[in-house]
């Protein structure tokens, strides 16, 4: 009997080795999505509830926690960077708005550079083109 499951648990563990193999790429950007979230959510959590969760093991690291995945999820090309002219006079809250209506889940980040002329965007690849279009919408000719 013993020989049984031990072949079954050599066959299960063979399968899921060949599983993570063929599809490392997807589990490897699960696992940053999965990291950058939780980073960001700790992060709003230290801002809202005062200093008191700083103090909690783990939590000081959550900079260089979010760091390292937003890095990671660029590296696999789940996130893209893009610089775009945003001109002064634009309008910033109507774009801050629109993105947080259109793009909910807040897997982008955007700024200015230090001219403030460029917006600095960070968002998921596959949303690229729907940014360019907001971004556009906002900028005042």
């Amino acid at each position: 009997m013993w020989r049984k499951l031990s072949i079954a648990g050599l066959g299960l563990s063979l399968l899921a080795a060949v599983l993570l193999l063929v599809n490392w790429g997807a589990v490897r950007v699960g696992y940053y999505k999965w990291q950058f979230r939780s980073a960001e959510e700790a992060m709003s959590v230290n801002q809202s509830a005062g200093h008191f969760f700083l103090s909690l093991p783990g939590v000081g690291d959550v900079q260089s926690r979010y760091s390292r995945a937003r890095q990671a999820l660029l590296s696999l090309g789940y996130l893209q960077e893009l610089k775009l002219p945003f001109p002064v006079g634009s309008d910033w809250n109507g774009l801050v708005r629109h993105a947080r209506e259109r793009f909910p889940e807040g897997s982008w980040a955007m700024g200015f550079d230090q001219s403030r002329s460029m917006l600095n965007l960070t968002a998921p690849t596959s949303q690229i083109e729907a940014w360019k279009k907001l971004v556009s919408e906002s900028v005042t000719p």
